[in-house]
């Protein structure tokens, strides 16, 4: 049933359990601390998309380490959002009641912030795989893009985004990644749209040496993609942005060296993060007063916001 899965580079079988991934092993090396490991493990806008007569699937699962302590599985008929199963245990099954009508897609979007293995899909009639979707989205990203503090695994903005334009999305954002060439490996196809959603993590070191990792990213980036549209997304806004810290500057010094060098390359299309979320602390989902990650209904708003750049730059559903 490996041929369900969408949105990840390939899926492993791991003792009888299946293990999607997102990252080449290349990249999985540069992840290779335990915290790192966790994040690039966990399947960040990975689904199971079919088209079937059934009326009900269901899946055993595991649950290993955890970027967070919640996870969902999340079920979409036709881009909708139908129904959401909340595990409390690390083990177990999920069940789901279909409709029995051909002419519905559905994806299954599993837990982003956990790794997470499956087995045992059953169904009461044949699970028909959808083709790959025309046009291929790659997020690169840190937390943010990989969907921290969502709940649901189909509200990280790739997930919304992609669902709405009909793309498939290799998301790799990563909790706490950075501007680090060496985290970039060719995608298994070319891609239709590159986003890079990094910078957040990078506010610490100083400038000169922001500028020069920034540099050699893009520089690799553009050395392995030549995407018809390339956008990067400046760091979206942080409760403590007023703050200087070790690198000498707040967080509005941070994005504007940020932005100095992107402005160095004519074919980046550049979104300001402060202009895609509201710098509203309820949109956020951590519970202490350090705001840093969306919650659900602050990805809302940062897809909504990405959906009309696309659309003004002429990309469709």
């Amino acid at each position: 049933m490996k041929n369900l899965f969408k949105n990840c580079i390939d899926v492993i079988d791991v003792d009888g359990w299946l293990l999607p991934v997102r990252f080449t092993e290349k990249q999985f090396l540069t992840y290779n601390t335990d915290a790192f490991s966790t994040r690039a493990h966990s399947p960040s806008s990975v689904c199971l998309a079919f088209k079937t007569e059934a009326k009900s699937i269901s899946f055993d699962y595991k649950i290993g380490t955890k970027a967070r302590q919640w996870a969902f599985v999340d079920l979409k008929c036709d881009g909708v959002l139908i129904e959401s199963v909340t595990l409390t245990e690390d083990i177990g099954r999920v069940e789901f009641s279909l409709s029995g009508d051909t002419n519905h897609e559905y994806r299954i979007y599993i837990p982003h912030l956990v790794v997470f293995h499956l087995r045992g899909i059953e169904s009461d009639a044949p699970l028909m795989p959808v083709c790959d979707r025309e046009k291929f989205w790659l997020a690169l990203g840190d937390s943010i893009t990989q969907g921290m503090d969502a709940r649901h695994p189909s509200f990280s903005y790739p997930s919304i985004v992609a669902d709405w334009f009909g793309f498939d999305v290799l998301n790799l954002g990563v909790g706490g990644a950075v501007f680090n060439a060496e985290n970039l490996d060719a995608a298994p196809k070319a891609p239709y749209i590159v986003t890079v959603a990094l910078g957040t993590n990078d506010w610490g070191i100083p400038r000169e040496s922001l500028i020069a990792n920034v540099t050699a990213y893009m520089d690799k980036l553009l050395s392995l993609y030549s995407p018809e549209h390339l956008y990067a997304i400046l760091p979206i806004w942080r409760s403590d942005a007023d703050k200087v810290n070790a690198s000498g500057m707040d967080f509005d010094g941070q994005r504007a060296a940020i932005l100095e060098v992107l402005s160095k390359y004519p074919d980046v299309k550049v979104i300001d993060g402060y202009d895609i979320l509201p710098r509203l602390t309820t949109l956020y989902g951590e519970m202490g007063e350090r705001k840093v990650h969306p919650s659900d209904e602050g990805f809302a708003h940062m897809a909504l916001e990405i959906i009309k750049t696309f659309s003004k730059d002429g990309i469709k559903i």
